[in-house]
């Protein structure tokens, strides 16, 4: 029997390459469907995202994330409004304070109502809010989110 070197190297590079795309997405990458209206209008219902899993990538404050919280059983996208030391304050006019200025966020669906609190964000923990302010389950319903349940920081959305 004759071995078609040619077709040995390609199916070696085909092998090669299948292997590490699922190391990459079990450990680098992931991709999810967005479910619900939390995040409109950034990300709509049935949109993908694209993330990149810590520790490749440090979630700041404005950025897009997945979170993974044990008690929730799904993963849900949110966007980071304060990290750890941060003070937040949320008026009854929609407006956010962040660490006494005042946060310009442009991608909120509409002027949001909240009950007046300030706080200062504890070690370990962000706050993160919905872009639908007025129908998002975020922080305000469920509270602090460990740095450990950030498990992508989303870098591209597409339908």
């Amino acid at each position: 029997m004759k071995i078609n070197k040619n077709r040995l190297k390609y199916n070696c590079s085909f092998l090669l390459t299948f292997l590490l795309l699922i190391v990459a997405n079990k450990y680098v990458f992931q991709l999810d469907i967005n479910n619900g209206d939390s995040m409109n209008p950034t990300i709509q219902e049935g949109d993908y995202s694209f993330s990149i899993k810590p520790p490749f990538i440090t979630p700041k404050n404005g950025d897009l994330v997945t979170i993974e919280k044990e008690d929730m059983g799904e993963r849900i996208s949110k966007r980071i409004i304060a990290m750890e030391g941060d003070r937040l304050e949320l008026t009854e006019d929609g407006d956010v304070y962040l660490n006494g200025e005042y946060l310009e966020e442009a991608y909120i669906l509409e002027p949001a109502y909240y009950s007046e609190v300030s706080f200062v964000v504890p070690k370990g923990k962000v706050y993160v809010l919905g872009d639908n302010r007025n129908l998002s389950y975020d922080s305000r319903a469920f509270g602090f989110v460990d740095v450990e349940e950030v498990v992508g920081v989303e870098l591209l959305t597409f339908r």
